[in-house]
C-alpha cells in the first residue's frame, strides 16, 4: 500500500522536468531574448539578427580591408586540397562530434527502410556515423578531397560505408541515383565560382525526389567577424592562417544556388554559445536548407 501511495503522489505531483536533458539535437535552447550566460546549465540560446546587429557587423566587415590580389586568391584555391590535408593530419578528431541532429533538423530524410546517402566533404565521418548507427538499412558513400580525412574515416571501420578520395569540383562522383546528398559545412570551403557546377553535379547524382541537405556558416557569424586585414579572398570569403578558406552565406546566396530544387525549408539559425571558462558568449549564425530534386 505504501508503494501505491507513492505512485499516486508521483502521478498527482510529478517531479520537475529537467529542461536541459540532452537529446539527439542537444539540450533545448533558452528562450529568445535570454543570454546563454543567464543559465549555467545552458549550452546555447536562441538569438536573432536584428538591424542594429547587422549594421554593427557590416562596419566590422568593411574595416577588414580589401580583397587580396588575384595571385594570392588563385594560389589558395589551387592549394585547397593540400591545406585541408594538412588540417586533418594536424587536428585531433575529438572536436568533431557526430552530427546527432540530422533526424531532428531534416525530418523524414532517412525514414525509408533502406537508401543510399552521399556525404560530400565527409571529414572524419561525423555525419556518416550517426546515419549508419540509427538507420540500419542505409548505406553511405563518403567523399573528401583531403587524403588524411579519408584515412581517418577508414580507420573508424564503420560498416556499410564506402569511402573515396574525390574532389567534387574536378572529379566524377563515385555514385549516382542516391536518395540523399549531405552538404554540411563543405560548400563554404569551395570557391564561389565553382559552386553552381558542384550543385548541378550533385543534383545529377540524386534520384528524382531525392533530398539535398545543406548546413553551413551564415553571414556575420562570430567567426567571420574575427578576421583581420589581409585575409579577404572575396566578398564575405576569407583565408585562415592554415590556408583553408571559408565563405559566409546569406539566405539569398543559398536560394540562388539551389534555384533548380524545390525548397522544403530554408532558414537562418542564429544562436549564442557559451564559453563557461571565460564567461563569454559567441553569437553564431548558420544557414540551413532542405531541398528536393524535382521529378520529371
Amino acid at each position: 500500500m505504501e508503494e501505491l501511495a507513492v505512485l499516486v503522489a508521483w502521478r498527482l505531483d510529478p517531479p520537475p522536468v529537467n529542461t536541459h536533458v540532452r537529446t539527439k539535437a542537444g539540450p533545448p535552447p533558452l528562450a529568445r531574448g535570454c543570454s546563454v550566460l543567464d543559465d549555467e546549465d545552458a549550452i546555447w540560446a536562441a538569438d536573432e539578427m536584428d538591424e542594429a546587429r547587422r549594421r554593427e557587423a557590416k562596419a566590422i566587415v568593411e574595416a577588414q580591408g580589401r580583397v587580396l590580389a588575384p595571385f594570392w586568391v588563385d594560389k589558395y584555391d589551387r592549394e585547397a586540397s593540400k591545406a585541408w590535408d594538412r588540417f586533418y593530419r594536424r587536428t585531433s578528431v575529438a572536436p568533431y562530434k557526430d552530427r546527432h541532429y540530422l533526424d531532428v533538423n531534416f525530418p523524414g530524410a532517412f525514414d525509408a527502410p533502406r537508401g543510399v546517402a552521399l556525404e560530400v566533404g565527409c571529414g572524419c565521418g561525423s555525419a556518416a556515423a550517426p546515419i549508419l548507427r540509427d538507420h540500419a538499412g542505409w548505406r553511405v558513400v563518403a567523399i573528401d578531397f583531403a587524403a588524411s580525412a579519408v584515412e581517418r574515416l577508414r580507420a573508424r571501420r564503420l560498416d556499410r560505408v564506402e569511402v573515396a578520395l574525390c574532389d567534387v569540383v574536378k572529379d566524377a562522383l563515385p555514385c549516382d541515383g542516391v536518395d540523399v546528398v549531405l552538404c554540411l559545412f563543405v560548400l563554404s570551403s569551395i570557391a564561389p565560382g565553382a559552386l553552381p557546377g558542384v550543385v548541378a553535379k550533385l543534383g545529377a547524382a540524386l534520384k528524382p525526389g531525392g533530398r539535398l541537405l545543406f548546413r553551413d556558416y551564415g553571414r556575420y557569424d562570430a567567426a567571420q567577424l574575427r578576421f583581420g586585414k589581409g585575409q579577404k579572398v572575396g566578398d564575405h570569403r576569407y583565408v585562415k592562417a592554415d590556408g583553408t578558406a571559408c565563405f559566409y552565406f546569406d539566405l539569398d546566396d543559398v536560394s540562388e544556388l539551389f534555384a533548380g530544387f524545390d525548397v522544403l525549408s530554408l532558414n537562418l539559425d542564429c544562436r549564442q554559445e557559451a564559453n563557461r571558462a571565460t564567461k563569454t558568449r559567441r553569437r553564431r549564425v548558420f544557414v540551413e536548407g532542405d531541398f528536393r530534386k524535382r521529378r520529371d
